[in-house]
């Protein structure tokens, strides 16, 4: 019935209806949110936000587990194929690099991103200017 109302009234352009609800145990008519902050206010009741750090905790861990089983995936796959990974953080950089060994004689067979990319971005971190046939020496 609140839904047909609602909608009637939605129609009709009264946007600013609400629906009354009873005060338990009084009767009295209380329109439905009274206490309630509103949705705009930008205001967050302790529930809110224990609830919404629940959820960012849950969403956080599926992350977590997502990867786990992406990475678990990767390595049967590699391993089914005589291949091994090996993950690592270069220390200059920072940044993450991929090696791809052969399983058996732990020979690298490839890395991403490659030793030239590498060098590449270290030396235009220290300046170095690049040209069209890779790195020109900075005058």
């Amino acid at each position: 019935m609140k839904d047909i109302i609602s909608s009637v009234a939605t129609a009709q352009g009264l946007s600013g209806y609400r629906p009354v609800q009873a005060q338990p145990g009084t009767g009295v008519p209380v329109p439905a949110g009274a206490g309630q902050p509103a949705a705009d206010s930008g205001r967050v009741s302790p529930q809110q936000a224990a609830s919404q750090a629940r959820a960012d905790r849950q969403a956080a861990s599926q992350e977590v587990e997502d990867v786990r089983r992406a990475v678990e995936d990767i390595n049967s796959h590699f391993q089914s194929v005589g291949r091994d990974l090996k993950f690592q953080v270069d220390k200059e950089s920072g940044r993450t690099i991929i090696t791809v060994l052969d399983s058996e004689t732990k020979e690298v067979v490839r890395q991403i991103p490659p030793e030239e990319v590498l060098n590449l971005a270290e030396r235009l971190h220290l300046g170095a200017s690049v040209d069209s046939t890779g790195l020109a020496e900075k005058v």
